[in-house]
C-alpha cells in the first residue's frame, strides 16, 4: 500500500476499493460482447428461448467447409510426401 493509502481512514479505503471493482466490472461488460462473437447457446432451445435459424445454418456451413479445407489440405500433404509418387512422376518426366 501507498502512504496515501495508509493515512486514510479503513472505512473510506474500503469504499474506494468497492468502487474501483464496480468500475472494472463495468468496463469488462463493455467489451464482453467482442469476445463472446455469434455463438449459439445450444440449451436456449431447451428453456424455450428463441433461436435464431440462420445462426445454426451459419454454423454448420462453417464448420462443413473447414472439414472441407482440412481434408483437402491433408489430401495435399499426402501427394506431395508419397515416395511413390515422387517415383512416378520421376519415370513420367523420363518418358517424356
Amino acid at each position: 500500500m501507498s502512504k496515501k493509502m495508509q493515512t486514510i481512514d479503513p472505512a473510506e479505503r474500503s469504499k474506494i476499493a468497492r468502487l474501483q471493482s464496480e468500475i472494472k466490472q463495468e468496463s469488462d461488460k463493455k467489451i464482453e460482447w467482442l469476445y463472446s462473437g455469434n455463438k449459439i447457446d445450444r440449451d436456449a432451445y431447451l428453456l424455450g428461448r428463441p433461436i435464431n435459424k440462420l445462426l445454426i445454418e451459419k454454423e454448420q456451413d462453417e464448420s462443413q467447409q473447414s472439414q472441407f479445407q482440412a481434408s483437402t489440405i491433408d489430401m495435399e500433404n499426402k501427394i506431395r510426401e508419397d515416395p511413390l509418387f515422387e517415383i512416378k512422376d520421376t519415370g513420367q518426366e523420363k518418358n517424356s
